[in-house]
């Protein structure tokens, strides 16, 4: 008599066999990814990469100091030394006939010498005066200065003879039109009956220059200080 059963064992034992085969079916091997090759970096990345290194230093900078150290101190401006400044008499000690200061301080030595020098100094150029006042002096050149009463400043200077001539080249005894092309325009004009006094002043206003034209003709020149 046949198993009733022993198809469905078969199928059965078929059915059980299948995980077991499928187990020793050897597992495929998953495909390896083959790796992308590196994209160039574009124009723009590396132009921000390099703002970044930039910008690095001045965000250091930025960074608070360190607990325990002592910012840092920015060094004291270094003050420029101050202009030396020449001294009056520096200024004064001319006894140079021919140095022209028209142009620069428009002071107009008179054969060498300016009102506020020391008054020793025309004695040890020009010699002892020829003739004494009580404060003025008359040297053999010409020129007649006068002094202040401690007899130590020559306060004012004037000639009247042509043998003195300014560095600029003007002399008594030349026509007054000299005067406008030498030393331009006068600063002050004093109108006289037969002529005209042309006073020029220095840059300083200290000193005064006039020359006294009669009939066209200059036939002074005056150097003082301004009081």
């Amino acid at each position: 008599m046949k198993n009733p059963f022993s198809g469905l064992t078969s199928a059965f034992s078929k059915k059980d066999d299948k995980p077991a085969e499928e187990a020793q079916k050897p597992q495929q091997k998953p495909e390896a990814t083959k790796p992308q090759p590196a994209k160039a970096p574009s124009f723009l990345s590396v132009a921000a990469n390099l703002a970044n290194q930039a910008n690095k230093p001045a965000a250091e900078a930025q960074k608070k100091p360190e607990e325990g150290k002592a910012p840092a101190q920015n060094p004291a401006p270094v003050q420029a030394p101050a202009p030396v400044q020449a001294t009056p008499q520096e200024d004064l000690v001319v006894l140079y006939a021919d140095v022209k200061l028209f142009q620069k301080s428009r002071d107009i030595p008179i054969d060498g010498v300016l009102p506020g020098i020391a008054f020793n100094k025309v004695v040890e150029v020009f010699g002892e005066p020829i003739d004494r006042g009580e404060n003025t002096f008359s040297f053999g050149n010409g020129m007649t200065v006068e002094t202040d009463d401690a007899k130590s400043v020559v306060k004012k200077i004037s000639v009247i003879s042509g043998e003195i001539v300014t560095p600029e080249g003007v002399a008594v005894n030349m026509e007054e039109t000299i005067l406008n092309t030498t030393y331009e325009t006068a600063d002050e004009v004093d109108v006289k009956s037969n002529g005209a006094d042309y006073k020029y002043f220095n840059k300083a206003k200290t000193r005064k220059f006039t020359f006294v034209s009669r009939n066209g003709y200059i036939t002074k020149i005056i150097s003082e200080l301004i009081k």
